[in-house]
């Protein structure tokens, strides 16, 4: 009897030991305050298929910790560069506690519990530590930007404004992180706020800076490379005059129209920057090309802040505009039209061809030396029988067409065995002509329009 009881009392344990294990702590029931620590607490389900759920719960623990660690703006910062960039207080405030989020360090696991649905992270971060780490990490960061920031001001005060604007704005990197911070510093035996300081250094220098070119209209020809580059000058007006600005980024675009063309450059040691237009692809007569000082370049883009972005947007850059006076490419059509061999008076194909062309944009001389291109059009028609009083036949054309620039053939294709029907066979043939200039329109001319 007293082996059974012994047995029993075991195996009462070992039903009792897991329901004690699941049992909820305090700090699943409710949230606990502690005055001197960041509490994050996350949850992660079970049931939710394909997702790691302690992962889960772990991350939203730590966002849930970020989110306790108060954002405050400086007010010098609000009102030097927030207002001025554009940018809402709420915004940068989000992007603060993503990236607060994205560098805690030194939490502790304060303890974890879970069940057949759940499973339940506890971290914790001391205050003070987390209070020392960030002034750990300001101090080294404004001590970068303020190498930096000298830098730029030494080069600045002796004319090179092109490494000065360049200094200046790889001083913003290094406090990104930090920019609800003040950043009080001193400098040079003053007291300065070092973020205020550096946007307005660049603005200064961004404000004297001007895009000049040598022509202000080109003349262009669609599907044809412009003959020569597009040339840019990059100026620094100052007390001492006119400078070249060296080594900086210029970005060019279509601003009106469209093609292919070189969509970013360097000035050289003379601050003269270059953009080749392989082609011109827009019809419209009047196209505008624009050039403006690239200062995302001069940044990291793949590091720079959602705010320090949006800092460099609210810039005036400085920025020039070559105009385009586009014409469309000249042909010169041999055709050799036919209806059972018999030369046509009044041609089918030929005006289709034209008209779809002029639509284009394209036009017409009667001189071939004048012609950009030379197409040769042959067109003929072929019987196909004949059945219940009605009668077919098939058009077959072929055509080539030629670059005058350089004699080569950069088009050739055929269209063969176009039905049509009609009372009899010389309307047949003339049915056939029509509906092989339709196709031309559909098939051919797309093509060849993209081999210019």
């Amino acid at each position: 009897m007293q082996k059974k009881t012994i047995l029993t009392y075991i195996i009462l344990l070992i039903i009792l030991l897991p329901l004690s294990a699941k049992k909820k702590p305090g700090w699943v029931k409710q949230r606990p305050i502690e005055s001197n620590y960041y509490i994050g607490i996350g949850i992660g389900s079970k049931q939710d298929e394909g997702r790691d759920y302690i992962q889960f719960a772990k991350d939203e623990a730590l966002k849930n910790l970020s989110s306790e660690i108060v954002v405050n703006i400086s007010g010098e910062i609000i009102s030097s560069v927030v207002e001025k960039s554009g940018v809402l207080e709420e915004e940068i405030k989000s992007q603060i506690r993503s990236a607060t989020q994205a560098e805690l360090e030194d939490y502790e696991l304060v303890d974890t519990w879970e069940n057949k649905k759940e499973y339940w992270v506890y971290y914790r971060l001391s205050r003070e530590l987390y209070k020392l780490n960030l002034m750990k990490k300001i101090d080294k960061a404004t001590s970068l930007a303020l190498d930096f920031y000298d830098k730029a001001r030494i080069a600045e005060d002796n004319g090179d404004y092109d490494q000065a604007l360049i200094n200046y704005i790889q001083a913003l990197g290094p406090i990104e992180k930090y920019i609800a911070e003040p950043l009080l510093v001193e400098y040079q035996g003053q007291e300065i706020y070092l973020s205020n300081e550096i946007y307005s250094s660049i603005s200064t220098i961004v404000g004297g800076i001007n895009i000049r070119t040598q022509e202000a209209k080109l003349e262009a020809k669609i599907g044809k490379p412009l003959k020569e580059a597009i040339r840019f000058d990059l100026i620094y007006n100052s007390p001492r005059g006119e400078s070249g600005l060296a080594n900086l980024p210029l970005k060019f675009f279509f601003l009106k129209g469209e093609g292919e063309l070189v969509t970013s450059g360097w000035t050289n040691s003379s601050g003269i920057a270059r953009t080749n237009i392989s082609r011109i692809s827009s019809s419209e007569k009047m196209q505008i090309i624009q050039a403006e000082l690239d200062l995302y370049s001069l940044s990291k883009e793949d590091s720079t802040s959602f705010f320090y972005q949006h800092v460099i947007k609210s810039l005036p850059v400085p920025a020039a505009k070559v105009i385009l006076s586009v014409s469309g490419l000249t042909f010169y059509v041999e055709v050799e039209e036919n209806n059972y061999g018999k030369a046509l008076t009044l041609k089918k194909v030929e005006p289709q061809l034209k008209q779809n062309l002029a639509d284009h944009g394209y036009s017409f001389t009667d001189d071939i030396s004048a012609a950009d291109y030379y197409i040769v059009l042959q067109v003929d028609t072929r019987e196909g029988g004949s059945a219940y009083n009605m009668f077919t036949a098939y058009a077959d054309l072929n055509i080539s067409v030629t670059d005058m620039s350089n004699g080569q053939e950069i088009y050739k294709s055929l269209l063969s065995k176009i039905k049509g029907i009609d009372l009899n066979s010389e309307k047949a043939g003339l049915k056939s002509l029509n509906n092989i200039g339709s196709k031309l329109e559909d098939l051919i001319i797309p093509e060849f329009i993209d081999k210019l």
